[in-house]
């Protein structure tokens, strides 16, 4: 008799160094002005032109790269290319339950936040879970969500399949994040 353990679905937390933390720091603020609101956070996803250039963040991208060829030799994939935007979130800003669908992985890199500043929640993809474990147990596997408190330099990498949102800040929310996705 064997019991196998099937169906984990790992991510990844990494803080880069805090030099490189305060450098894309200094780069992205001043910027933070040219973002427009879409839906309900200030997000340049959508534009030609983004806030920031992918030669200005060279060492971000080396270090993204560094997490996911980490993550993709522990779970045999190849990843092809990238694409980042740059998203800024005031108090009561908040981003509903999406996936980012077939791509690859998704990063949130966070380039500063407060100490109020709305948690990621990263969702687990099987819907018979969320009935099965009402709340976390000892078990293995057993989340059905986790809450990711931002942290400036922090970065979290996830299958881009697996539902997430970014809860609403407190009055005092700071939050800037650059995001990743990797096909």
């Amino acid at each position: 008799m064997e019991v196998k353990l099937f169906f984990p679905t790992g991510i990844l937390f990494h803080s880069v160094p805090s030099q490189l933390a305060d450098e894309i720091e200094s780069l992205v603020v001043p910027r933070l002005n040219n973002l427009n609101y879409v839906e309900n956070v200030k997000s340049d996803f959508f534009e030609q032109n983004k806030i920031i250039k992918e030669k200005e963040i060279k060492g971000l991208i080396k270090e993204v790269k560094k997490c996911v060829e980490y993550y993709s030799q522990a779970v045999k994939v190849e990843p092809k290319g990238l694409e980042y935007w740059v998203q800024d979130y005031s108090p009561n800003d908040f981003h509903e339950i999406h996936n980012h669908g077939r791509t690859l992985f998704s990063v949130v890199y966070w380039v500063r936040a407060s100490q109020t500043p709305g948690d990621l929640i990263i969702y687990e993809a099987s819907e018979f879970k969320k009935n099965w474990f009402l709340k976390p147990s000892k078990a293995p596997f057993s989340y059905t969500n986790i809450s990711v408190t931002p942290e400036k330099g922090n970065l979290v990498l996830f299958p881009g399949y697996l539902n997430h949102e970014v809860l609403p800040g407190g009055k005092d929310c700071i939050r800037t994040t650059i995001a990743f996705n990797i096909t």
